[in-house]
């Protein structure tokens, strides 16, 4: 638990100082993160407390690669995220994404372009091109990091009762059901 949170204040540093924070207030953002309410309550949970500690090494990997446009970003995002999920907290990750998203937005909807002759909206899909390969490249990085829990939970997917049930599973499969003239599909 103190490896996390020294990693996480860490991350949060490094989260700070990448956005151009100085570095006595970044340690100060990194002591405030860490123990601010929401992570100190997650301690009784241990894959909520990993999503929190490698979520800024994550962010701070984006904000690399995205908009500082450095190759070393796409990995340490990339591993930030592999280690959430490897820690058991996928929704941390999908967290990451949404930030991910709206990074990507932001960085594509600003008005300068790098080349002034070109016109911006060309310079506008250069940049959504560029961002979305990074984003692409990312989650290739992420998913062949974590891919060791992938699949074990493959396969206890296949033998799960719910895979080999012949009921219907949501509500569209009972109307398809009931639609096929089937008689049994009540009872189904």
């Amino acid at each position: 638990m103190v490896l996390h949170l020294l990693g996480c204040g860490w991350g949060t540093m490094r989260l700070a100082r990448v956005l151009g924070v100085p570095p006595i207030a970044a340690c100060f953002a990194a002591l405030t993160f860490v123990l601010s309410g929401p992570v100190l309550a997650l301690h009784g949970n241990w894959p909520f407390l990993i999503g929190a500690a490698w979520l800024p090494w994550a962010l701070s990997g984006l904000w690399e690669a995205i908009v500082q446009r450095r190759p070393s970003g796409s990995w340490s995002a990339a591993a930030g995220v592999a280690m959430m999920i490897l820690g058991g907290e996928p929704q941390a990750a999908l967290l990451w994404l949404l930030a991910a998203m709206s990074l990507v937005l932001v960085h594509v909807v600003q008005n300068h372009s790098t080349n002034d002759s070109q016109p911006v909206p060309s310079g506008k899909m250069r940049r959504l091109w560029q961002s979305g390969r990074t984003l692409l490249l990312i989650g290739l990085l992420a998913l062949a990091g974590s891919g060791v829990q992938w699949w074990p939970l493959w396969e206890s997917s296949q033998g799960s009762t719910r895979a080999i049930r012949s009921v219907p599973t949501n509500i569209y499969q009972a109307a398809a059901q009931w639609q096929s003239g089937d008689p049994d599909w009540a009872a189904q």
